[in-house]
């Protein structure tokens, strides 16, 4: 286990002085150095440790480690000892002192449940894998609003966008689609879901239906939906 000193210190009336930590304080990541001496019972209370399972930046971590250092957070935020870190290029993390991870049994056990599973809260990594679809889904509706093209079908189509979100939502369950998650948000190409979003329009606006009879649907609901509208 790695461990870290706190090092932090301000410029106060001409000369430098040591910073304390106070309780529920945020802390800068770079004020804690790695300590590479012998870790002994009476330094518990100058030592630090941090965890790569509540840490990540802009370039590093995901959804995992961003719901496990809000989860921890929210629950230890304001024990004695436990600080919230922050860092250039969005780096966030959680330094525990020491003497605190020993003693506090609620956050030993916390941390110690990581090393057989690494997610603290499933529901929390859904949630902030979801507020990333959906920022991400705003491309996606301003990319397929550009490349829909319908006007062999329907000379008059207007590309509407909260209808084309609204599909674009259902094709992807529909086409069994899986989002990828990087350090910070979600993608999913556009192109993998426009054929659905372009069945579903033309089922909805076509006036001749049979001109589409020959059309190779994107998914087995999209077919039907045309066969049940083709039967009507």
């Amino acid at each position: 286990m790695n461990v870290f000193t706190f090092e932090g210190n301000s410029y106060v009336n001409g000369e430098w002085v040591s910073d304390t930590l106070a309780t529920g304080s945020r802390c800068s990541y770079g004020d804690f150095k790695k300590f590479s001496g012998a870790v002994t019972e009476d330094l518990w209370k100058s030592l630090y440790i941090l965890r790569d399972e509540l840490t990540g930046s802009d370039y590093s971590g995901g959804s995992v480690q961003r719901s496990n250092h809000k989860v921890f957070l929210e629950k230890f935020k304001d024990v004695e000892g436990v600080h919230n870190l922050y860092g250039g290029m969005g780096t966030y993390s959680v330094t525990i002192r020491l003497d605190v991870y020993e003693n506090n049994s609620d956050i030993k056990e916390t941390l110690d449940s990581l090393e057989d599973y690494p997610v603290l809260d499933g529901d929390v990594v859904s949630a902030i894998e979801h507020e990333w679809e959906v920022e991400d889904m705003k491309d996606i509706v301003h990319s397929l609003c550009n490349h829909i093209n319908l006007e062999d079908y329907v000379p008059d189509y207007e590309p509407d966008s909260d209808k084309i979100e609204a599909l674009a939502w259902e094709g992807i369950t529909n086409l069994n689609l899986h989002w990828a998650y990087e350090n910070t948000s979600a993608y999913l190409d556009y192109k993998s879901v426009q054929p659905y979003v372009e069945d579903i329009l033309l089922i909805d606006n076509c006036k001749e239906l049979p001109l589409l009879i020959n059309r190779a649907w994107s998914c087995e609901e999209a077919r039907r939906l045309y066969l049940e509208k083709f039967q009507e």
